[in-house]
């Protein structure tokens, strides 16, 4: 109770309202909901009243009524006083939405002779910053009659002044004989519609109403009431009934109705958002882990147990639903969230190369209510790159020297550069010569010399050089012929490219009648023309060149650059003197 009250109660009545309206204290928006009176008095005489108090602020409200007798219906602190509501020395004490309903009986004024009003007036401890819902006045009628019979009076109905569809709700009543008989027993019913009562609207709860007394009151607290399910968010009303059945004799039927206002607001609901942490880099076909975290970013609402997907989006938007999981995803609190993670993820062996996507969905299978079904996805990106080569060796005839003419039955030596551009050692390398009339590749058949067994290193700075000895076939007739070079001939290592193992080496065949004899042997060392940019591709038996001026003797070049001293030309093939190879007569 405020400290003042027992003092302004006791204070004449024209200084009452002064005093409370002048104090100090806070603002409080107070509002008189409903205030009921009977339509009749006598001079003298007894009325009952009755009036329901809400508090529509943000903070805690204390306030009384003072019911006066008007003779204009409105208020005047020089008008008949009649009571205070509530009727003790207590106020309304408030929290904020509160509301409360009080009744009192008050003696009428002997010298009210020209009132035509009972009106009462909401004072508040403070300033009120909305007066205009403080006051309210019913007609009365001086030396009249009462009603024959009893007279049920639905004086007011209260509740919250918010809820949501289908929430169970307290809600109160309070009913009144203003008869000058004793009602029946019947029923009291709360029914939920708009700003008119229509007797069909959804019935949310009812109660017995207890036989009453004249001037006999009761606080009814029916159990069970909800508001009606689906119903949109707005603004409606919550209507009391006395008497719906008409079990009870009723002298004044207009009177058995009240309403109070209530806010249909949406409900609550839980909001589930999802984050996800993966690798940057991830190879095609390769597995990896990722990390999770649901969030449930609703404001007073727990999110019920749920799953959660993977999917993965490579960089040509291809989607794989389900890529691994899912994870189950415990209960989240209000504002809390989950952790976890999930193994056993591959990026699929089909994926396009390049930043990939990876999803993960929250409630993916959509059991939690929420208030926001857009934001459940969490995205994290991957680079997917190429599987690298496997370590192995990988063998080439980096230059390959010879004899540019020979005879039937000629001993002959090549010289061969051999080198391992690959990744990982060979062992077992054998390479052998073979003779062709045609420069096209695997066209060579005829084996003519073969290299010892060796290993080749990876990684060195030089090729290795062997010299490999052979025959001319007795059969070779006259005109061009090629040597075919082939490095691990048996194929019998295991190699990155198996097509460059082949080097492609011109020469002349004449007759044994024309054989000039032995030709000067190579004593120079051979040139690597791997490092000159030289090689015969295997698959087309082609040479591509370095560029202009580089020349090879007893190779695969089909012609030098211009301008090059010490070169002369032998049935279309370009010689060089410090690179002619050796033959032997046998």
């Amino acid at each position: 109770m405020h400290p003042h009250t027992q003092v302004h109660r006791a204070l004449p009545a024209m200084l009452l309202t002064a005093l409370a309206w002048s104090g100090t204290a806070a603002a409080q928006d107070m509002e008189l909901v409903s205030f009921t009176s009977p339509p009749t008095a006598t001079l003298g005489g007894s009325v009952q009243v009755s009036a329901t108090v809400r508090n529509n602020d943000t903070v805690y409200g204390e306030a009384f009524v003072v019911i006066r007798a008007s003779s204009d219906a409105v208020y005047h602190t020089t008008d008949e006083f009649l009571c205070y509501l509530p009727s003790t020395l207590d106020d309304y004490l408030l929290d904020p939405g509160e509301s409360d309903s009080t009744t009192t009986t008050c003696t009428f004024p002997a010298t009210a002779t020209n009132a035509t009003h009972l009106v009462a007036s909401l004072v508040v401890y403070g300033t009120d910053p909305d007066r205009g819902d403080n006051e309210a006045a019913n007609p009365v009628s001086i030396g009249g009659t009462t009603p024959t019979g009893p007279d049920l009076v639905a004086v007011s109905v209260s509740g919250p002044a918010t809820a949501t569809s289908g929430q169970a709700v307290a809600l109160s009543m309070v009913a009144r004989n203003d008869g000058d008989e004793a009602s029946t027993a019947t029923t009291a019913r709360i029914l939920f519609g708009d700003g008119t009562f229509d007797a069909s609207d959804p019935e949310v709860c009812s109660i017995a109403l207890p036989a009453l007394n004249p001037s006999a009151q009761v606080t009814l607290n029916p159990t069970g009431c909800a508001i009606p399910g689906g119903t949109s968010p707005g603004t409606y009303a919550l209507w009391g009934e006395v008497n719906p059945d008409a079990s009870s004799d009723d002298s004044s039927p207009g009177n058995d109705t009240t309403s109070t206002g209530i806010d249909v607001v949406a409900a609550a609901k839980a909001d589930l958002t999802a984050e996800v942490s993966v690798p940057s880099t991830v190879q095609r076909g390769a597995g990896f882990s990722l990390d999770w975290t649901v969030r449930n970013a609703s404001n007073g609402v727990q999110a019920g147990a749920s799953t959660l997907r993977v999917d993965f989006i490579d960089a040509n938007a291809t989607r794989t639903t389900g890529l691994c999981g899912p994870a189950s995803v415990a209960t989240v609190a209000s504002g809390g969230n989950r952790t976890g993670g999930i193994t056993g993820c591959s990026v699929p062996a089909g994926a396009a190369l390049g930043v990939a996507q990876v999803e993960v969905v929250a409630d993916a299978a959509d059991v939690v209510d929420e208030g926001n079904e857009s934001n459940n996805v969490g995205v994290g990106t991957i680079t997917v790159v190429a599987v690298p080569p496997p370590d192995k060796a990988d063998l080439v005839v980096s230059s390959a020297a010879g004899p540019v003419q020979v005879a039937p039955g000629d001993a002959f030596d090549i010289e061969v550069g051999l080198r391992n551009v690959g990744t990982d050692p060979a062992s077992g390398v054998i390479t052998v010569v073979r003779w062709s009339t045609s420069d096209r590749p695997d066209s060579a058949t005829e084996e003519v010399g073969r290299d010892s067994a060796r290993t080749l290193a990876t990684g060195a700075a030089t090729p290795t050089y062997v010299t490999i000895p052979g025959t001319v076939p007795t059969t070779a007739g006259s005109g061009q012929a090629w040597l075919h070079v082939t490095t691990d001939d048996p194929n019998t290592v295991d190699e990155l490219d198996e097509t460059n193992n082949t080097r492609i080496v011109p020469l002349t065949v004449v007759s044994a009648d024309n054989d000039p004899g032995t030709q000067p042997s190579d004593t120079d060392p051979l040139v690597d023309d791997t490092a000159l940019g030289a090689d015969t591709d295997r698959a087309t038996g082609d040479t591509d060149l370095a560029g202009p001026g580089t020349v090879q003797f007893g190779c695969s070049c089909r012609q030098a650059g211009p301008g090059l001293p010490g070169v002369a030309a032998l049935s279309g093939w370009v010689l060089v003197g410090a690179l002619i190879g050796r033959r032997r007569r046998r």
